[in-house]
């Protein structure tokens, strides 16, 4: 019996055995190259039958004859079948009376070490991923080894159509003396960036590109009313494909699919012109151009203050929406605007102070997200002054409640005999005003100021005070007999505050 592998360099041949492996009694014979040859013959030493011939023993002295008269069937795509003697290197449609053949069918495939000659799959285009799994129309490439897939880049091949400019037919007599000028034919041809258009199957559908066409701009000099229009047939494409440049590549064969044969004319043609229409003009091809979607500018927020929404308006290049697709730019958006948003302010507090310079504050809140422009001024300098800024006096009074008698001190020294003289009853002193932010009494108990006898000393600042009042500061027995009415000159009361014992009109 006869087993191949059976190599030479060019075609390469790879040998398909159907046996594991071959018997210890067996001739291997080894193709090196086309012409050139050599064999190793392993003698056997007992009888076979070959393709259910008698016995024949091969020894060394027939052992070449044997051999000689042994062919090898070998299937090539371009060839067929024929068969191959491997001692004289001889090629037969059949073999001859009383050969022996080999019972191993041999396949062969041209190609280097990489051999993109498609080896698995069925069906004309030797698919090599099933429909189920493909992610698109476009042939796939894979290795012979491994499952790694990959797309070839492809895209139309398409023929720039032929486009004219038609008007309709006028009368002779209408056409005495006038000319028809036309624009040459400004078209542009459209293709979709998803040439397979969403399937996944390796069919034969053609690339559905379109062609567009702008109006013509005709003159028809005795008649400026003459319409015409721009014919132009939709591009007849195929497929251009390449292999990809990117692609996982383990140590093994690449196999690619051939793009499919869709079987079109190699140019579109012009539609034919009818009665009603003649040619006018020269003709034009139309430009390869992209559909792309053309977003407007971003219109302004709905809202004024806070989250509002702004839209925008959407076009395609060609004019016509379905040439675009998805994915589609959006024409509403959530937007923010502030240019209506403002602060709100309260009162400005009281002035801090009651004589001289001070300040005031007030709240400023912004109404919205945030608020255009400064923020208004929470804190302000104020002046306060009145008549008891500059005012120094006391004014006593002989009851209590500020009733009964009153008489009024300014400053200086009071003395007991001096306080009678101005008709004061020393003893019967019930209640008193002193006015002045910068005027204070100091009260004494006895005669002239306590000098010879030691009896209670009271200080009143500025502020009314009744008969409780007079006896919390240590004025007792309603008993004042000499007073010290001083006014504060400095600039230390020159921020003064209201006393918070006794207020004025307590």
């Amino acid at each position: 019996r006869c087993w191949d592998p059976l190599t030479f360099d060019t075609p390469r041949i790879s040998a398909l055995d159907v046996h594991p492996m071959a018997p210890v009694h067996s001739v291997l014979v080894t193709l090196a190259s086309a012409g050139a040859f050599r064999r190793a013959v392993h003698v056997v030493d007992s009888s076979h039958d070959v393709d259910g011939r008698s016995d024949h023993v091969v020894n060394k002295s027939n052992s070449d004859a044997y051999i000689g008269n042994i062919w090898v069937p070998i299937t090539l795509p371009q060839k067929g079948t024929f068969y191959l003697n491997p001692v004289t290197a001889e090629e037969v449609p059949n073999p001859p009376p009383g050969s022996w053949v080999t019972k191993a069918a041999t396949v062969t495939g041209y190609g280097q070490e990489e051999d993109h000659t498609p080896r698995t799959g069925e069906g004309p285009h030797g698919q090599l991923v099933p429909d189920e799994d493909r992610l698109s129309c476009v042939p796939h490439c894979t290795w012979s080894c491994s499952q790694s897939v990959c797309e070839q880049a492809c895209e139309p091949l398409c023929h720039r159509p032929d486009c004219q400019t038609r008007c309709p037919k006028l009368g002779e007599q209408q056409l005495e003396g006038c000319n028809v000028q036309c624009s040459p034919p400004k078209c542009q041809m459209y293709c979709p960036k998803d040439i397979c258009e969403g399937r996944k199957t390796l069919d034969c559908q053609t690339p559905k590109c379109q062609t567009r066409c702008d109006q013509p701009e005709c003159r028809f000099l005795c008649n400026d009313g003459l319409k015409c229009n721009t014919v132009c047939p939709d591009p007849v494409c195929d497929w251009k494909c390449k292999e990809p440049k990117e692609c996982p590549k383990p140590d093994c064969k690449l196999m690619c699919e051939k793009p499919p044969s869709c079987d079109v004319n190699t140019k579109p043609t012009l539609p034919p012109t009818d009665e009603k229409t003649e040619t006018v003009g020269s003709r034009g091809l139309a430009e390869t151009s992209t559909s792309e979607w053309q977003p407007g500018a971003w219109g302004s927020c709905n809202a004024h203050c806070g989250t509002g929404t702004r839209t925008r308006t959407l076009s395609c290049s060609s004019g016509y929406t379905e040439d675009c697709q998805d994915p589609r730019p959006a024409t509403s958006e959530q937007c923010q605007d502030t240019t209506g948003c403002t602060y709100a302010t309260t009162e400005w507090s009281q002035c801090t102070a009651y004589c001289g310079s001070g300040t005031q504050t007030r709240r400023a809140d912004c109404l919205g997200p945030s608020c255009p422009g400064p923020k208004p001024a929470t804190e302000q300098t104020c002046s306060h002054m009145t008549a008891e800024c500059t005012d120094c006096r006391v004014v006593v009074y002989g009851g209590s409640g500020f009733s009964g008698w009153s008489l009024e001190f300014g400053p200086g020294k009071w003395g007991n005999a001096d306080m009678e003289i101005k008709g004061a009853k020393c003893d019967d002193i019930s209640s008193l005003k002193v006015i002045g932010f910068h005027c204070e009494l100091t009260a004494y108990q006895f005669g002239d100021f306590n000098e010879k006898n030691h009896g209670w000393t009271a200080d009143f600042p500025h502020g009314n005070y009744d008969t409780k009042d007079m006896l919390g500061r240590g004025a007792k027995d309603n008993d004042i007999s000499s007073m010290k009415i001083v006014k504060q000159e400095t600039a230390a009361a020159g921020n003064v505050t209201m006393p918070g014992a006794a207020g004025i009109g307590g």
